[in-house]
C-alpha cells in the first residue's frame, strides 16, 4: 500500500503588498478555514506525489522557494501552472520539506507566500 497522492488547492488569495500574497488552502476533504496546506505522509506507506495547485480564477502557480534543503529523496518542481512534489520513500530519518509559493495574477505579476509550507515524511 502506498501513501495516496494528494492534491492541494488554493481557495483564496488575499494581497498584501506588491510581493507577498496570504493564501487559503482546501484538500477537498475539509473545510479551507481549517487547511494550512502542510501535508504530512504517512510512516510505511510508501511513495507519494502532493501536487499545489489555483483553483482561484485569474490566479495561477508559477513557482516556489524552498527554504533549507531538499530532502534526499524528494524532488520539488514547476509542471504547467502547479508545483508536483514527488517522495520516492527511501529516507531513514525524518525528514521535511519546507517552501512557500509564488502565484501569479491576471496581469502577469508574482508574488510569493510568505507562509511556509511543509511536506513532512517519517522515517522508514
Amino acid at each position: 500500500m502506498s501513501n495516496s497522492n494528494t492534491n492541494v488547492s488554493i481557495v483564496s488569495v488575499t494581497v498584501v503588498n506588491s510581493q507577498s500574497v496570504n493564501l487559503t488552502y482546501s484538500t477537498g476533504t475539509n473545510s479551507p478555514a481549517n487547511n494550512n496546506g502542510n501535508v504530512a505522509e504517512v510512516e510505511g506507506r510508501g511513495s507519494a506525489t502532493v501536487t499545489y495547485s489555483s483553483g482561484v480564477a485569474g490566479w495561477t502557480v508559477c513557482g516556489y522557494v524552498v527554504t533549507g534543503t531538499v530532502p534526499s529523496d524528494m524532488n520539488i518542481s514547476t509542471q504547467g501552472s502547479s508545483v508536483v512534489i514527488r517522495d520516492t520513500a527511501t529516507a531513514t530519518t525524518q525528514e521535511q520539506l519546507n517552501f512557500a509559493l509564488k502565484v501569479k495574477d491576471a496581469h502577469g505579476h508574482v508574488y510569493t507566500s510568505p507562509d511556509p509550507l511543509v511536506v513532512n515524511e517519517p522515517p522508514r
